[in-house]
């Protein structure tokens, strides 16, 4: 049974996305995350905190125009947000970008949410949130039920 200080960290959490295998939003997720760049946009922002697009782009050693598309793509797939806007000075409005604050579970059915939450609480109580963190962003998720695998991993 899961303890009061684990549900305050599933609590304190901003969103709990569930993904389904074989769902729009599951196949941009993996999609995205299959890309070594994007990865490394994202392990940026994770270690470095939020950045402006020329700050990554400039760590990364990229151009502007190839972060850009990462970053955009970030943000459609969910993993990315703009935490602030700023004021050059040039006068020109800057996006201030960071990793989202979310914990990404995939489940062969969206119904058993609770289930899910309920199973990685009892058996990891607040080291199985940070787990089921780790697996979705880094390690393989294998679906034998469903009949194929589902690589999370950056390249």
């Amino acid at each position: 049974m899961p303890g009061q200080g684990d549900v305050e960290v599933v609590k304190e959490m901003q969103e709990v996305v569930f993904l389904e295998p074989g769902q729009e939003k599951a196949q941009k997720f993996i999609r995205v995350i299959s890309n070594q760049n994007a990865c490394d946009v994202l392990q940026l922002l994770r270690k470095a905190g939020p950045l402006r697009l020329s700050d990554i782009a400039e760590r990364l050693g990229g151009s502007l125009n190839a972060t850009k598309y990462h970053v955009e793509n970030l943000m459609e797939a969910g993993l990315v947000e703009i935490s602030n806007t700023r004021y050059s000075v040039k006068g020109r409005k800057v996006k201030i970008y960071q990793m989202k604050n979310q914990i990404f579970i995939v489940a062969p059915s969206m119904t058993e949410k609770k289930q899910v939450i309920s199973v990685v609480l009892k058996y990891g109580g607040v080291l199985g949130v940070y787990l089921v963190i780790a697996v979705t962003l880094i390690l393989l998720v294998p679906f034998t039920g469903t009949g194929f695998t589902v690589p999370l991993t950056c390249p």
